[in-house]
């Protein structure tokens, strides 16, 4: 039941890939001319290639610049995602590097400022159009709204001596896509409205962490003018290339791929068979499964830490929007532990609690005198708000306290709990992870029977004018409107809800906690 529940609520948000006829003008791009359709006043284009299928030798490979196309590429159906498999469904092809672009016009009277996604799914799933569509974000905003699909799970994430040998790095090609999306965006968006000189990267889950790692990453440097990071755990350690290294050994002995020809060999794969072999269980789970297929320093495409980097100032230093979402755990903990299906007792609690804190016990046991079963009306909303404090919503505020040093950073925590976000059989979601999407996009999900009320439509409205607004200047205020404080020394935080607030201190008591443990995911966290 559980499994089926997910996989309508994912299929829900997903926009059918159906073709539509090309309208409007044609544009010229750097490898051919495409020709988009209009929808609801914008100019859209689906599926332009930004990079080379990343298939046969090419898999494992940073991507490669895009071969020209001769006549008119039709840009009117949605590409397919990377290959995935997510919730136990597998979708999605190899040949995956494509963009999507919505512009009011190509002609403006002048540029408009460009907003390009990195959508979220744990670097193991997602797609730049599920949930996301930008043609309101687009046309009420007049900006160009540009998203992309990157490569995820093992082939965008596979570290393995054999690939460090042979490129001098492993392990970072879903990065690399993203980066070569928007060496692209650079390149062209001009032919489609947008000005090269004011692009405002951003993204949510995976995608806020992704906008922290060009942030970071020197060969980002000067792609992007302003940095959106929603719900981006962006104080995670990386593991060293290393390490990374041994996972992929083990993807070659379980593919039966030893010996001289490893890297042919795995590359002669089946997806399918790569996803069969995935070291533990490949679903949406926080445990070492999870953990293989994530970025890596590799001294190459990511150099240092983020503490490291942010307390250093040593980082592609623009104004920064960063912000979480009240209730982060729920939905999570929902996905990777199959709640309801087997209720959490006690027992189960602390056995859960025993994995938050990465096997130690002693971590285990402060969690459990922290996160006390009698303050919660049962166990799995104990472990929500432990894991989404200690893994998402402190991560956000310790990554404001560290780029508040060096950047003007506006901080916010969406708190919109609507009635409907529950399913049946689960536990109230409240403000959950990726709740904010609807609202920043405007595209309301199932749970509102894809409609807002009248109060809902205005806190999107609200939030796709400081998101637009901040793109345009760096700043979400209206110049009549000084609604939102910088984060800065007072460490104020903007409350989205029907009523907007602010706030200082929030879970200031939870983090000043989770600050005090000295774990391996938490160690080094501190404010330097």
């Amino acid at each position: 039941m559980i499994a089926r529940m997910v996989l309508l609520t994912l299929l829900l948000l997903m926009v059918v890939s159906c073709s539509r006829a090309p309208e409007g003008p044609v544009v010229k791009t750097a490898s051919g001319e495409v020709q988009g359709f209009i929808q609801e006043g914008v100019h859209t284009f689906y599926g332009i290639p930004y990079a080379m299928p990343p298939v046969g030798d090419l898999r494992w490979q940073p991507p490669h610049e895009a071969e020209a196309w001769q006549g008119i590429l039709q840009a009117v159906k949605a590409p397919n995602a990377c290959y995935q498999y997510m919730l136990y469904m597998k979708r999605g092809e190899e040949d995956c590097l494509y963009l999507n672009i919505w512009t009011p016009s190509v002609l403006p009277l002048k540029p408009l400022p460009v907003m390009v996604w990195f959508h979220g799914g744990g670097f193991i799933g997602g797609d730049g159009i599920q949930g996301t569509e930008s043609t309101r974000l687009a046309g009420q905003g007049d900006v160009v709204s540009v998203s992309m699909n990157y490569r995820v799970g093992p082939l965008g994430f596979l570290s393995h001596p054999a690939l460090t040998a042979e490129q001098g790095a492993s392990g970072n090609y879903g990065i690399q896509d993203q980066r070569a999306a928007l060496q692209w965006v650079k390149a062209n968006i001009a032919q489609f409205g947008g000005d090269p000189e004011n692009i405002t990267i951003f993204g949510e889950s995976a995608g806020g962490w992704s906008v922290c790692l060009h942030m970071i990453s020197p060969e980002s440097a000067g792609l992007f003018d302003k940095a959106i990071i929603q719900s981006g755990p962006c104080n995670t350690l990386f593991a060293d290339l290393s390490l990374a290294e041994q996972q992929g050994l083990e993807m070659e002995k379980r593919l039966g791929c030893e010996g001289d020809d490893a890297l042919a060999c795995m590359r002669s794969q089946s997806p399918e068979r790569l996803i069969e072999v995935m070291p533990n269980d490949p679903g949406f789970a926080f445990g070492e499964g999870y953990e293989a297929w994530m970025p890596v320093i590799d001294k190459k495409v990511l150099t240092r830490q983020f503490a490291e980097a942010f307390d250093s100032g040593k980082f592609n230093q623009v104004p920064v929007i960063n912000g979480a979402n009240g209730n982060e755990g729920n939905l999570l903990i929902m996905f990777s532990h199959n709640y309801r299906m087997e209720p959490l007792d006690a027992a189960d609690y602390e056995k859960r609690l025993l994995w938050l804190a990465q096997g130690s016990q002693e971590v285990a046991d402060a969690l459990l005198v922290h996160y006390p079963l009698s303050d919660y009306a049962e166990p799995a909303l104990a472990l929500s708000e432990a894991f989404g404090d200690g893994y998402l919503a402190c991560q956000s505020i310790w990554a404001s306290e560290h780029l508040s040093q060096h950047v003007p950073v506006d901080s916010y925590i969406f708190n919109y709990k609507h009635a409907d976000f529950i399913l049946p059989e689960l536990i109230e979601l409240g403000a959950f992870h990726s709740a904010e999407l609807q609202f920043v996009f405007n595209r309301p999900m199932a749970w509102f029977e894809n409609r807002f009320s009248g109060d809902e439509l205005l806190l999107s409205e609200q939030m796709m004018g400081d998101w637009t607004r901040f793109a345009y200047t760096g700043n979400p205020n209206k110049p009549d409107d000084p609604h939102w404080p910088l984060f800065n020394t007072r460490q104020e935080q903007l409350f989205y809800d029907l009523e907007l607030s602010t706030q200082q201190g929030w879970k200031d008591e939870d983090c000043n906690f989770w600050r005090s443990l000295d774990f391996g995911y938490v160690k080094g966290r501190q404010q330097g």
